[in-house]
């Protein structure tokens, strides 16, 4: 994220997203479904879309554990 100061720093919204391990799956399907709902999130409006609404074409995203 970037602030005021055009600083590149490492914090910003937090999105979870829980799953059954028994009756669902990780895959590409399951991750898109997770990106398309992060990115319609007004929480993720400034780190994941430009002033003109359209999805960044660069995102990273960290992710810790499974």
């Amino acid at each position: 994220m970037m602030n005021d100061n055009n600083d590149v720093g490492y914090s910003g919204p937090t999105y979870i997203a829980i799953r059954s391990a028994k009756h669902d799956r990780s895959d590409a399907n399951s991750h898109t479904c997770d990106f398309d709902r992060l990115v319609g999130l007004k929480e993720f409006d400034k780190s994941a879309r430009d002033y003109t609404g359209q999805v960044k074409p660069i995102v990273i995203i960290t992710v810790d554990g499974g």
